[in-house]
Formats: C-alpha cells, structure tokens, sequence
C-alpha cells in the first residue's frame, strides 16, 4: 500500500478535465491518499460546513471560474469555522495574475500560496514543507 504525505485534497476547479489530471498527480505524486474534486465553490463550501466529514489538508483553488471566482471563495471561506476549514488554502494560476488580482491576493488572507496549473508536485511539497515518501 502507498503512503501518502496528506490525507485528503480538495479541488475546486469548474474544468472537469483539469480536476481528472490533477487527481492523478497528486495520487501518482503520493501527495494525497483522497482527492474530492467539486466543479464550482459553492458545492466546495457546501462540503465544507457538514460536521462529522473527513479533515481537509490543503484546498486547491482555481482563480478564474464562473459564478464565484477563486477570491469569492476565498472570501465566503474566510466565515467558515475554523474547525470545518483545510490547514492549507492555496490559489491555482494558469498564467500569471493580472494587477488586479495580485492586489486582491494581498488583501485575502485565507490564501496561503499562489500555485501554477499544471500542478506540480514538488512544488506543492515545496510549499507544504513535506518530505515526500
């Protein structure tokens, strides 16, 4: 049986694509022994208040989706309880961050790292301060 650095991971991306590769990275990496994948924030947040599930490790957050954007997740997540939230929250990018954004990421404080899509592993571990089984 693999050993995995995290438990569970959730991705929120509105790519049904995206979030399939990036399970199998982060599985296939042996970063994270469950992947829950959602296509939008609100089904994520949804997921997140519900007492009794499984901790989270580290979120996975795409910034540019429909509806609620990477920051309005981020924002709603913020009035969660401690208690329901991940111990780690970090921000997926496909290109740099426009100005704008890179202004709204220093006024959230809910988000602990910028990461680029596609995920890399190392990175993520980097960035966790893990070592990697």
């Amino acid at each position: 049986m693999a050993e995995y650095a995290l438990g569970q991971v959730l991705l929120i991306d509105d790519s049904s694509a995206d979030n399939f590769l990036a399970k199998r990275v982060l599985k296939a990496a042996g970063i994270a022994s469950k992947v829950t994948s959602f296509l939008s924030g609100d089904e994520a947040l949804v997921h997140l208040s519900q007492a009794g599930r499984e901790p989270v490790d580290l979120i996975l957050l795409d910034v540019n989706m429909p509806r609620m954007d990477g920051f309005d997740f981020a924002a709603e997540y913020r009035h969660l309880d401690d208690a329901l939230k991940a111990r780690n929250l970090f921000l997926m990018v496909s290109s740099e961050l426009s100005m704008g954004d890179e202004r709204r990421l220093k006024s959230e404080p809910a988000i602990d790292a910028v990461i680029a899509k596609p995920l890399d592993p190392e990175g993520i571990a980097r960035l966790l301060g893990l070592q990697r089984p």
